[in-house]
């Protein structure tokens, strides 16, 4: 009786091995044909914990930018993210050491903060590093509640065999999810670049409406002027010339605007008035911030030097921040614009700065730090492409002055423009 119920436990054994075997080979299959990291992760964890005989699984990703770890497919829970060395998954990640427990609670590294959310209760749990070509960790799995009491060496070898095959299949998918990624930046790239041949001609066309414009315009107010002198008795007349010569002289100012912004011009630096820049640009977005009930405060340094630079590029600097102000503050708010004179300092040569500040909720912390990269946008995909500040950053380099953002998480932020002046330079 001993002899045969021995052999059938390890009968037993044995059948349940070749089924874990056969379960196995079926996810080595699978995961050969499967390139989408959202259905990769998926079918992971599901085979995975029929393998290992477990209640739950899960799978990490490292994330060596954000220096964390993170899951799509928690079963039983939604993402997690840890940082790299937190908690038992974030330990495994930075020490590419696997872990093994009996009882989780046991263990300092354990997070039962989690727990505690879902309503769960972790007993054995079983954790390995997956091993990307090069050696690094790219991921980590997890196992936790083997059905039958706790996780043996056996079952960390068949993991870690699953392993390997899970993560050849999780790096081929990231580099996959890298490629795609690429490729949408390009075709965004592509699609700014045709919006820009669009305002090209755009700011032709405003060019020679501007150039029609004027002429109609210098007749009003010309035959305004008559009026008023024809008329000087006649209050009533007097008044509406007055008001017509007014609206005719800030529509010219306008029109005036829109010609200098819309004129190619050359790439050449001289000598540039800042304030009038800045009026110009002003001129321009006026709409916008009537629009968007934005009150606007100047706070311009007198006697400021010139700048060494060229007026139509740092127009379209101006212009930018002003629209990014605008936008941050939709329900209204207060613009500021600032400009003082910079004194020596570091670099022995004076510079001009302009501060564009607004009221809106500033930029969270997070974003701080890429708020200038190309694509990087904290606005909805309407609204914005990404390039906006990038291109900002690259014109203000190119005139050999900086631009930084200065921040106030839920009051406002404030962007900075140093330009040297143009004392020293000559034009060529």
């Amino acid at each position: 009786m001993t002899d045969n119920g021995g052999t059938n436990q390890e009968a037993g054994r044995l059948q349940d091995r070749l089924r874990k075997l056969d379960l196995l080979l079926d996810v080595y299959r699978e995961l050969a044909l499967e390139l989408d990291l959202d259905r990769l992760l998926r079918l992971v964890v599901a085979r995975a914990t029929q393998v290992m005989d477990a209640d739950r699984s899960s799978l990490y990703v490292v994330d060596r930018e954000r220096q964390e770890v993170w899951t799509k497919v928690a079963q039983g829970v939604g993402e997690i993210r840890l940082a790299l060395g937190q908690g038992i998954a974030g330990k495994v990640a930075a020490t590419g050491e696997s872990v093994n427990v009996a009882d989780a609670y046991t263990v300092a590294e354990f997070d039962a903060s989690w727990d505690r959310r879902y309503g769960y209760k972790t007993r054995s749990l079983l954790c390995i590093p997956l091993l990307g070509r090069n050696g690094e960790v790219i991921g980590v799995f997890e196992a936790l509640n083997k059905c039958d009491g706790h996780f043996v060496q056996e079952d960390e070898a068949l993991l870690v065999a699953l392993g390997a095959g899970v993560a050849v299949a999780l790096e081929n998918a990231l580099l996959v999810e890298a490629l795609r990624q690429a490729n949408r930046k390009i075709s965004e790239a592509y699609d700014q670049l045709l919006h820009s041949e669009k305002l090209s001609m755009l700011g032709l066309l405003a060019g020679t409406v501007a150039h029609d414009i004027q002429n109609p315009l210098g007749v009003i107010l010309g035959q305004s002027e008559v009026l008023m002198r024809k008329r000087p008795q006649d209050t009533d007349v007097a008044r509406a010339a007055t008001s017509i010569i007014g609206q005719v002289e800030r529509v010219s100012e306008l029109v005036s605007s829109v010609q200098n912004f819309s004129r190619k011009g050359s790439e050449e630096f001289s000598p540039v008035d800042v304030h009038r820049v800045l009026r110009e640009a002003l001129v321009l977005t006026e709409r916008l911030l009537t629009r968007s009930r934005i009150t606007l405060e100047r706070d311009y340094e007198e006697n400021l030097p010139a700048v060494w630079g060229n007026a139509n590029r740092l127009e379209q600097v101006f212009m930018n921040l002003i629209q990014n102000a605008a936008q941050a503050m939709e329900g209204g708010g207060q613009l500021r614009i600032s400009s003082r004179r910079l004194s020596g300092g570091v670099t022995s040569e004076d510079r001009v700065e302009i501060g564009i500040s607004d009221t809106g909720g500033g930029v969270t912390g997070e974003d701080v730090a890429h708020i200038f990269d190309a694509f990087f946008t904290t606005k909805s995909e309407r609204k914005g492409t990404g390039l906006g500040l990038a291109i900002c950053r690259h014109i203000v380099k190119a005139h050999m002055g900086d631009i930084e953002l200065s921040n106030r998480p839920g009051y406002g932020a404030t962007f900075l423009v140093r330009l040297q002046t143009s004392e020293g330079k000559s034009p060529p």
